[in-house]
């Protein structure tokens, strides 16, 4: 029988496959079948065959201003310099100009990442000789403190559109290996604040779209049920909300919360609770998205099941919509999780929904 984390951490790639829909070609496919010990070592292992296509297809460049002294006229002379060279009987312009370089943040990142990856024990050799394969291509690039990154405003478009999976695995992978308090120890969390979050909320939002078009699926921001004359100083007060998971199909709506904790259920006075906050949470987002009462808006509070042996449920008419509470078992085949989504949306759509392969 395999190891329950193995499940878990090939799952994470499936998972990571409809995020990214670029790990679905061909030079990812082996990473699908192979078994990890760690998911450090999984990361590493498409960081590297991600690396190597990137080198293929070429290291995205910039223009990096650059300022340098020179016996020759380029680009832009900075005065007040120049005159202190001179001044110093030194013959040459201080110059600014622009260099369309490799040398940016984007390639700095995954320059940092790979040597993060080599010397962790973690990662396997076969990994490391591939990622140390890729590094004389990064020789002229600057190093740079991952830390340091801010990965929210890291951009992307046309020209750099194929690092943003990459990016992502980078800064999976820096969450995975930063260093304890303990000496010599490094932390992972399959349960980190927010990569694996957000990866889970974005797997099921892809899977609907890709298998279920008919849903029309969608990230959605919802309104609040408030008159229309509301001062809008007053409207600036509220909150936003915004779902993880919209489907709508023939009248009906099912917003779905996704939720990767730890513990799915809060511990108070020795008894398992479902955690208040989810619940009022995802009750407001259903009775604001059904403004006129009908009923045919559900909501369904989706927590991914890992370690924990308790499984919340829950199944209730609350105000006229219909509230449930389910878990979702990652350590199950992949086979099963689909199955499993599968019959979430068959539940609330009918039987007669085509899936789309």
């Amino acid at each position: 029988m395999r190891d329950a984390s193995a499940i878990l951490i090939q799952n994470i790639f499936h998972m990571l496959c409809y995020a990214f829909k670029v790990l679905r070609q061909r030079n990812y496919q082996d990473v699908a079948t192979e078994e990890f010990a760690h998911v450090q070592d999984m990361l590493a292992a498409i960081l590297s065959r991600g690396i190597s296509q990137q080198i293929k297809q070429g290291l995205y460049r910039s223009y990096t201003s650059i300022e340098e002294q020179s016996k020759t006229l380029r680009g832009k002379v900075n005065l007040y310099q120049t005159r202190l060279l001179q001044e110093r009987r030194i013959r040459q312009f201080d110059c600014t100009h622009d260099e369309f370089s490799p040398d940016n943040e984007l390639n700095q990142i995954l320059k940092a990442a790979s040597l993060l990856a080599i010397r962790h024990p973690e990662v396997d050799h076969k990994q490391k000789d591939a990622l140390r394969k890729t590094l004389p291509f990064f020789s002229p690039i600057s190093d740079i403190d991952l830390g340091l990154v801010n990965w929210s405003r890291l951009q992307y478009h046309r020209n750099n559109r194929t690092y943003e999976m990459l990016m992502n695995i980078c800064y999976m992978l820096w969450q995975c290996l930063l260093p304890t308090t303990d000496k010599g120890k490094t932390r992972f969390s399959l349960f980190d604040e927010e990569s694996l979050p957000k990866l889970y909320e974005k797997f099921i939002l892809e899977y609907y779209r890709q298998h279920f078009p008919m849903l029309h699926a969608s990230d959605k921001a919802i309104m609040w049920d408030i008159p229309e004359d509301t001062n809008p100083s007053m409207i600036r007060l509220l909150p936003g909300m915004h779902s993880d998971i919209t489907l709508r199909h023939a009248g009906q709506a099912l917003i779905i919360d996704a939720k990767f904790y730890k513990h799915s259920l809060a511990a108070y006075m020795d008894k398992q609770m479902l955690h208040s906050a989810n619940l009022y949470q995802i009750f407001t987002y259903v009775k604001n998205e059904d403004k006129t009462g009908s009923g045919k808006v559900s909501g369904l509070l989706l927590y991914a099941r890992t370690t924990e042996e308790a499984e919340p449920f829950l199944s209730v008419t609350m105000g006229g919509n219909l509230i449930e509470v389910r878990s979702l078992d990652l350590n199950r085949s992949f086979r099963e999780i689909s199955a499993s989504l599968d019959a979430i949306a068959a539940a609330r759509f009918g039987e007669n929904l085509r899936k789309i392969a």
